[in-house]
């Protein structure tokens, strides 16, 4: 019978790759740009696995094909075009967010977890985006802009520490390695962690969570600095 990798050096094989690529691939490419909703998690989730597929199962297609990278380039321009539009943080004075079921407060947190939602479908890019492209849209478009503006404003610093930690919690891993070259982009995030553990209205678990986030994105010093005051 056939083996496996008389499949894998079947010319045959190449010529439905081939097919795909210059037919099947400036049709999705296509789908993206006029139908791709970033904000959609669904979506995300699904393009992704799409496009890791193509390029797992048809050899004459990798992340260098022109095609594919009219894909990329397509996803890349849409996503920051929902940054743009999509986002929107209020701000309000602490006496408007003061009540737990007020309608300024009620907006300013949906406000807040769409953004969030929005990170987390970026980051989902990790592996197929470059990280340089994703970390100025994920990093420095969304989360030192809007997300961080949000912290900030949290009457509740417990909330807002707990906040951060889903958004470390869903950074992808090489990201968090101290090895990695694009560390010093968490800059704004670690200072308010050690502006908010330092304030003294942190209960004890949240400043540890607090402490355990700085050393997560490779901070040991602050770090060490909120532990001293626990």
């Amino acid at each position: 019978g056939e083996k496996i990798e008389d499949w894998v050096k079947d010319p045959d094989r190449n010529l439905v790759s081939s097919c795909v690529e210059k037919v099947v691939m400036p049709k999705l490419a296509e789908i993206i740009r006029t139908s791709y909703d970033p904000m959609s998690t669904s979506q995300t989730v699904r393009l992704v696995g799409v496009l890791s597929a193509i390029v797992r199962d048809f050899p004459t297609l990798s992340w260098k094909s022109k095609h594919l990278r009219l894909c990329l380039s397509a996803i890349t321009e849409l996503i920051k075009d929902s940054l743009d539009h999509d986002v929107y943080i209020p701000m309000y004075t602490k006496a408007l967010m003061e009540y737990p079921h007020s309608v300024h407060l009620t907006f300013f947190q949906r406000q807040f977890y769409a953004a969030l939602k929005l990170f987390k479908n970026i980051v989902t890019w990790q592996g197929i985006l470059s990280d340089g492209v994703l970390t100025e849209m994920a990093v420095d478009s969304l989360l030192n802009r809007y997300l961080l503006l949000s912290l900030r404003a949290n009457n509740d610093p417990s909330d807002a520490v707990d906040k951060a930690r889903v958004i470390t919690d869903w950074m992808p891993d090489p990201w968090l390695k101290k090895s990695w070259p694009l560390t010093s982009k968490f800059g704004m995030f670690v200072k308010w962690l050690e502006a908010t553990g330092s304030s003294g209205n942190l209960p004890r678990d949240a400043l540890q969570e607090a402490a355990r986030i700085a050393k997560k994105l490779g901070s040991d010093e602050v770090n060490e600095k909120l532990r001293m005051k626990l």
